[in-house]
C-alpha cells in the first residue's frame, strides 16, 4: 500500500517510533512517505535511512490562518501523489490530516501518542480540545491506542465507539537496548565519571510535559544523602537554560550532565545505574521499555499510560508527578537494595521482551492497513 504518515513533532519519540516501525513496514510491501515540517532532525535522520519525506509546515499552536494554509499544502500533496492510506500522528497533525483526508476522500487512521486534553491543560482548554477530537473522529476510520490508558480515557470522555478504537501498545528494538558491559566502562571512562559513582538517568525532552527539573531538585537529595552519585540528563529543549542554572544554584555542576540532542541515546542509557522518568503525562512512555530492556530498574511518575508499561512494585517503582522528595527517596531504596534492584532489573527484561516488541507493532498495523478499505466512507 502506498501509506503517507502525517506528523507535527519531529523531535523525540515520534521521530524514534518511526525510525523503528517504518523500515518494518516497508519489509511488508507498504511504500510510506512522511510530511513533517522542517524545523528539527526528523527530515535528515529519515532521509538518511532511505525514507521519503516531504515538508509541510505545521506550528503547534492553534492558528487558524497557518493551519489552513497546512491544509491547503497537504490536500494538494495528497491529490497529486494517490496514497491508499493517510495515517496522522499527535493531536495537530491528527487535526491537520483528518481534515485533508476527508476533502480528498481518502481513508485515514489517527494515533494520538497522548490526548492534548490529558496533558495538564487548564478546564476550558480540555473542554475544547474533548469537543475537537469528537469532531475529528468522525472524519477518520480508526484511532489507534498506544497503551490502554490512551483507550479508556478516549471512551472515557466518549472521543469515539470501542469499535473504532484499536490498541497497539508501543514496542522498541529490544536487542538495540541490550546490556554492553564493555562498552558501558568504556563510556564511563570518556565522560569522566568515577569508576565507582552509581549513574542515575533520564532521558526526555527538557520540557514541562518531562518536569526535568523535579530530577534534578532529587538529585539534590541524594547527593546529600552522601551516595556517590553522578546525574545525566539526555536531551535538549525550552527549558535548558532554567535546568543549567537549577544545577549550577544547587551545587551539582561537577556530576551533572546535560547532553542535548544526541543520536546514540542507548550509549547513554546503557551506563544508567537506574532509570527515571519524572512526566507530568505521558502517553506510553517508550523509553521506559528501552531501560528495562537494558537491564535498568525503574523509577516513573504514576501518571497516564506509564502504570501500563511499568508494574509498582514489580518491574520499578511508581511516584506521584512532582513528588521530589518521593522519587529521591524512591531512587536510594533501590540504590541500598540489591535484592530489589535485582528483581525490577529481572522482572522488567521479562516483561519488555514479551509485551514491547517493535516486531509485534509492526505486524499490527500491517494488519490495520490491509483490513482498512481505500475509499473513506461516512461511518
Amino acid at each position: 500500500m502506498k501509506l503517507l504518515f502525517v506528523t507535527q513533532s519531529t523531535i523525540g519519540g515520534t521521530l524514534e517510533y518511526f525510525k523503528l516501525l517504518i523500515p518494518r513496514l516497508a519489509e511488508k510491501g507498504h511504500e510510506i512517505t512522511v510530511v513533517c515540517p522542517s524545523d528539527g532532525p526528523m527530515k535528515m535522520e529519515l532521509e538518511e535511512m532511505g525514507i521519503k519525506v516531504y515538508i509541510i509546515e505545521m506550528v503547534r499552536e492553534i492558528s487558524i490562518v497557518k493551519d489552513a494554509r497546512s491544509i491547503c499544502h497537504l490536500v494538494r500533496y495528497i491529490k497529486s501523489n494517490d496514497f491508499d492510506l493517510i495515517h496522522t500522528h499527535s493531536s495537530k497533525a491528527g487535526a491537520i490530516g483528518r481534515i485533508s483526508a476527508f476533502l480528498c476522500r481518502t481513508s485515514c487512521i489517527y494515533t494520538a501518542h497522548g490526548w492534548s486534553f490529558s496533558m495538564g491543560v487548564g478546564k476550558l482548554k480540555k473542554m475544547i480540545y474533548i469537543c475537537m477530537e469528537k469532531l475529528l473522529a468522525l472524519l477518520c476510520r480508526w484511532i489507534v491506542a498506544i497503551s490502554e490508558f490512551e483507550n479508556n480515557i478516549a471512551l472515557q470522555y466518549r472521543i469515539t465507539g470501542k469499535n473504532k478504537i484499536k490498541l497497539i501498545s508501543n514496542g522498541i528494538d529490544v536487542n538495540r537496548f541490550a546490556p554492553k558491559p564493555k562498552k558501558k566502562d568504556f563510556m564511563k571512562k570518556q565522560l569522566g565519571i568515577k569508576e565507582n559513582a552509581l549513574v542515575i538517568g533520564m532521558v526526555g525532552r527538557l520540557a514541562p510535559q518531562k518536569d526535568p527539573l523535579t530530577f534534578v531538585k532529587a538529585a539534590k537529595i541524594i547527593a546529600d544523602s552522601g551516595h556517590t552519585a553522578y546525574f545525566i540528563l539526555v536531551g535538549d529543549g525550552e527549558l535548558r537554560a532554567e535546568v543549567e542554572q537549577k544545577v549550577l544554584d544547587l551545587g551539582l555542576s561537577d556530576r551533572f550532565l546535560i547532553t542535548g540532542w544526541v543520536e546514540n541515546a542507548q550509549d547513554y542509557i546503557n551506563i544508567f545505574d537506574i532509570g527515571v522518568l519524572t512526566s507530568q503525562w505521558e502517553g506510553f512512555g517508550l523509553v521506559l521499555a528501552e531501560y528495562m530492556a537494558n537491564g535498568i530498574p525503574v523509577v516513573a511518575s504514576n501518571i497516564g499510560g506509564i502504570p501500563d508499561v511499568i508494574l509498582d512494585g514489580e518491574t520499578g517503582t511508581l511516584i506521584p508527578p512532582c513528588d521530589t522528595s518521593g522519587f529521591a527517596a524512591a531512587i536510594i531504596n533501590v540504590l541500598c537494595d540489591e535484592n530489589l534492584k535485582n528483581r525490577f532489573i529481572k522482572s522488567g527484561f521479562e516483561r519488555v521482551n514479551s509485551l514491547f516488541n517493535i516486531e509485534r507493532v509492526a505486524q499490527q498495523h500491517h494488519e490495520l492497513y490491509v483490513e482498512t478499505p481505500r475509499s473513506r466512507r461516512a461511518d
